[in-house]
């Protein structure tokens, strides 16, 4: 290394771009924007069915390593419920708002870019039915699909989860291929001065891996935040 060099090396390292300053923060925010658009630009050349077929190996997989993991539970399920707290935004918007746009393809690869498939299917494939909104998605090791279908909150076994004091619910469930039960998840909403609180809980396997438990977590935090962020831009341009 030359003393020139060494000089330089000791000054600050900055970046400025036609005078903009390009912060490391800056810098991940481009990346994350463009990673986000070549998938979902891959995704829509790809097609759900080619995507789940790349996929499979890991979804077989992930769906043995599942009913292993209930089996070692002995058929328990717990449900650890998680919470957002919102303010500036009522759930009498959010709600319909949400049920909305769930219906979208778009919406929900716009929520997560780990949706690899978020698709209302057109023809019959495996377990699943033409009209069936198919979901692949990782869940930290574990990649796991199922279709999505919304069923009464009273018609299934909450595991814990129901809470009087949230007056607004709605829930989900998934099967295996033989009918039995794979999952559910339970979303509560309760109003509040400013806002509202959202109680979210996936009733798993009680053996479920700390990594898997994690993964879902972090999965939940994320999709949830982007849509809640965009239904307040889009409230807030209705005013």
């Amino acid at each position: 290394m030359t003393e020139d060099l060494r000089s330089i090396l000791a000054r600050p390292f900055s970046i400025k771009f036609n005078d903009e300053l390009m912060t490391g923060e800056i810098v991940d925010a481009l990346e994350l924007k463009a990673a986000t658009r070549a998938l979902r630009l891959l995704r829509e050349a790809i097609g759900w069915e080619r995507m789940f077929e790349i996929l499979r190996p890991m979804i077989e997989e992930s769906e043995e390593r599942w009913a292993d993991l209930l089996k070692q539970a002995d058929g328990r399920f717990s449900a650890p419920p998680s919470y957002f707290e919102v303010s500036g935004l009522s759930v009498d918007y959010f709600l319909p708002w949400v049920m909305r746009k769930i219906e979208l393809d778009e919406f929900n690869w716009y929520m997560h870019p780990e949706h690899f498939v978020w698709s209302t299917i057109d023809k019959d494939f495996g377990q699943y039915k033409a009209g069936d909104k198919l979901v692949v998605e990782p869940w930290g090791s574990i990649m796991h699909h199922g279709a999505l279908n919304v069923v009464p909150p009273e018609s299934i076994d909450t595991h814990e989860a129901m809470d009087d004091n949230y007056p607004v619910k709605f829930a989900g469930v998934s099967y295996f291929p033989d009918g039995s039960l794979k999952k559910t998840v339970f979303y509560q909403w309760k109003p509040t001065e400013t806002g509202f609180v959202m109680k979210c809980a996936g009733a798993s396997p009680a053996v479920l891996p700390h990594d898997v438990r994690e993964g879902l977590k972090e999965h939940l935090k994320l999709e949830w935040c982007k849509a809640l962020q965009l239904a307040r831009r889009e409230a807030e341009n209705e005013r």
